[in-house]
């Protein structure tokens, strides 16, 4: 996750990812991604990444015509079994024309849930794969 320069040739839903470093941890992201229609678009976040506490916080500037206000958290940690255990928390605000639209929270969640575990799932692959 916190290696995002690789996210548009791993992750299948990231077509294109520019990063600018901020230093002190901040960076500043511009995004082409696909819905599940196959429709592309264009997001900008920032995000902070604090290694001390293993989570990356980040925060769209700009988003799809349908949403209004996205941030969130990923968070890293370890069972008391000594297993890794990731979460991530999206905060998500539906614009009055994703609603005009039609648009479910339910289902807008769904799919931010799905896109995360996918990019969760191939984040153990790549680390798999190294270790």
């Amino acid at each position: 996750m916190a290696y995002a320069k690789n996210w548009e040739d791993n992750i299948n839903h990231v077509m294109k990812c520019d990063i600018e470093d901020l230093g002190d941890g901040f960076q500043l992201f511009n995004l082409i991604t696909k819905d599940d229609e196959g429709n592309e678009f264009f997001t900008e976040s920032y995000r902070s990444l604090d290694k001390d506490n293993l989570s990356i916080f980040f925060k769209q500037k700009s988003f799809p015509k349908t949403i209004e206000f996205h941030n969130g958290v990923w968070e890293i940690g370890e069972t008391e079994y000594g297993k890794t255990i990731v979460s991530i928390t999206h905060s998500l605000l539906l614009s009055e024309e994703g609603i005009n639209r039609g648009y479910k929270i339910e289902n807008i969640e769904k799919n931010m849930h799905k896109k995360s575990e996918m990019t969760l799932k191939t984040c153990e692959i790549l680390y798999l794969n190294k270790h």
